[in-house]
């Protein structure tokens, strides 16, 4: 298993959005002010499509990364150590038990104490 890593969904667009303006940067060179309005604020249609390309792949590899976005943290920040919920058998060493509903309740404890301000919706 993957170790994921949570970050705001702020921090993640505004490091997919530097990391794609700098790959068109890059990718256009000089071509690259050629690509903005004549204000200079905002792309034009040509740079805005560039800009859309690059940014949904930086996205894509951050998700790849296992860098998900998200203003809920649901990894080991909030202090489940799932071995509290396992238990080898003691005469056959393939098998595991595992306390399923005390694990699921712990960790709907966990999250409402994290968030109290959230509504959690058991599905």
């Amino acid at each position: 298993m993957t170790k994921k890593y949570y970050v705001s969904e702020s921090a993640f667009i505004n490091v997919s959005c530097d990391l794609a303006k700098r790959m068109m940067e890059e990718r256009l060179g000089d071509k690259y002010p050629l690509m903005f309005e004549e204000h200079g604020n905002s792309y034009n249609a040509e740079g805005q499509e560039h800009f859309n390309q690059l940014y949904e792949k930086v996205q894509n590899i951050l998700e790849d990364a296992d860098i998900i976005p998200t203003d809920i943290k649901l990894d080991e920040e909030l202090g489940i150590d799932i071995n509290q919920y396992v238990q080898r058998d003691e005469e056959d060493p393939k098998v595991i038990y595992f306390r399923e509903s005390a694990f699921l309740e712990d960790a709907k404890e966990y999250l409402q104490e994290d968030k109290p301000d959230f509504k959690i919706i058991i599905e």
